[in-house]
């Protein structure tokens, strides 16, 4: 978890404001500010700071896709392709990194996959997996963590509005030729959608507001992880 957060999270940054600086010295410079906020504030320090990243993050991440809209046209303009709202596909439109072109191919996560491996594989992560599970342990009451358990579980329902909703619209503006602020949508590769998307739609005075919530919702998952393995290894093996 903590090399792809770190990639993802460099990606975003790089990208956003135009860095001309090597990935892995983003990356790297993420993870020391990380590694310090774990080891010195601890789970305490994560869980405060999660609470502050959690305003700005729902802020953040329906105003991306809100802006998104705008450019299409509204609702009317997102559906106006409605093969890329289909969720039971065997064939859709797929990015060739090679190519840098679309094709019609079979979709990455085939939708029966949602229905099987997938739901057994949330129900690992979200129901035994310490990252996650320590947060509800550490409540201060039963009913505390039962609460913070089911404000996450809402939140994942909404999730597809900020997640998956910005990467329809950044294809849709991209096919589409849509210009915003006169200049056209140049996605190259996959994992930098929505980089490009928030640069292109957010206002440049919100790109600063954007990369303190992009930087704390890294540095939470990160040092979740840490905080994570470092249980595990001091009850589960150096302990024994």
């Amino acid at each position: 978890l903590c090399p792809s957060v770190l990639y993802t999270g460099a990606l975003g940054m790089k990208n956003i404001f135009e860095l001309d600086i090597p990935l892995w010295i983003v990356s790297t410079g993420i993870g020391i500010i990380g590694a310090c906020y774990a080891i010195f504030g601890g789970l305490k320090a994560v869980a405060v700071s999660d609470c502050l990243n959690g305003i700005g993050l729902i802020v953040v991440g329906l105003w991306v896709p809100i802006a998104a809209l705008q450019a299409v046209g509204g609702l009317s303009g997102l559906f106006s392709e409605p093969s890329f709202l289909k969720p039971m596909v065997t064939e859709s439109d797929v990015f060739d990194d090679k190519t840098q072109s679309r094709s019609i191919g079979e979709p990455s996560v085939p939708w029966h996959v949602t229905l099987t491996g997938l739901m057994l594989q949330n129900l690992y992560y979200w129901s035994t997996n310490q990252l996650i599970v320590q947060r509800a342990l550490a409540a201060r009451s039963l009913a505390e963590g039962q609460k913070g358990v089911l404000f996450a579980a809402s939140m994942k329902v909404v999730g597809f509005v900020m997640l998956c909703l910005p990467g329809i619209l950044g294809m849709l503006i991209m096919k589409k030729g849509i210009l915003v602020h006169g200049e056209r949508l140049d996605i190259t590769k996959a994992d930098v959608v929505y980089p490009v998307l928030v640069r292109a739609v957010m206002p440049k005075w919100s790109l600063g507001f954007f990369a303190a919530v992009l930087l704390g919702s890294i540095l939470s998952t990160f040092n979740s992880a840490l905080n994570s393995a470092a249980t595990l290894f001091g009850l589960e093996i150096y302990k024994i």
